[in-house]
């Protein structure tokens, strides 16, 4: 898996890359200690896309996920 560093200051991150990573999503969440319920906020077209596998990685390691689709753009 590679990391990448988003800098921000107190707000950095990381963002994790890896092959099969939405498949997986849910089971990562879980390792990192996350539970109960998670929003994928995302648009029309990655939903089309990837959707529905992370909603079934998510909902199979326990998660209630709620998606909200907003306008490219935005």
């Amino acid at each position: 898996m590679r990391t990448v560093n988003v800098g921000l200051g107190h707000r950095s991150y990381c963002i994790k890359i890896r092959r099969g990573l939405i498949d997986g999503a849910g089971a990562e969440l879980r390792g990192l200690g996350f539970n109960g319920r998670v929003a994928v906020i995302t648009n029309p077209a990655v939903a089309a896309l990837y959707g529905q596998r992370l909603h079934v990685s998510l909902k199979d390691a326990g998660f209630s996920a709620t998606v909200i689709e907003v306008p490219d753009g935005e």
